[in-house]
């Protein structure tokens, strides 16, 4: 029974963590200034001190966009990780087959990014993305491994410390 409600404790808790991680996403995304435009202005205010005096604009402009990039990308694929783990958890915790756990979960986010992407059109300065979409697919790809992999070494750590 302790265990029983446990495992129902852990549904609620992975469903309800995913459920804000999602709407924190959709309040991030909901801002302009989260746009390609406002984070290449935040990196340019940040890098431009250290780099003006030794290198020209051509190279400045150049190394902003490399970096404003490259965070783009690292955002798009760290926090559809995160949400993926949620996700996982709880279907986990449904007691799925293993096959079901990875397709639902690829699904979901493939629908979470689409709407994503989809309500982004409608803001300021933002736009819809396929890239964007596949970033969040790459995300939930390494979060799925991620997450397997974790329970593969807890089986071997149990096994070993017998």
């Amino acid at each position: 029974m302790i265990i029983k409600n446990k495992i129902n404790n852990g549904r609620i808790f992975f469903f309800l963590i995913s459920t804000i991680w999602y709407f924190f996403i959709f309040y991030m995304t909901s801002n302009p200034s989260f746009s390609r435009y406002g984070t290449y202005y935040q990196i340019e205010k940040t890098i431009s001190p250290i780099f003006k005096k030794d290198f020209n604009s051509k190279v400045n402009y150049s190394i902003i966009m490399v970096l404003n990039s490259s965070a783009r990308i690292l955002a798009h694929v760290f926090i559809f990780f995160i949400q993926s783990i949620f996700l996982i958890h709880f279907l986990y915790l449904l007691q799925l087959q293993k096959i079901h756990i990875i397709y639902i979960t690829l699904l979901f986010i493939l629908i979470l990014g689409l709407f994503d992407e989809i309500h982004q059109s409608f803001v300021p300065d933002r736009q819809f993305s396929f890239w964007d979409v596949l970033k969040d697919i790459v995300g939930a790809i390494l979060g799925i491994i991620f997450f397997w992999m974790t329970i593969k070494i807890n089986i071997i750590l149990k096994y070993f410390s017998k």
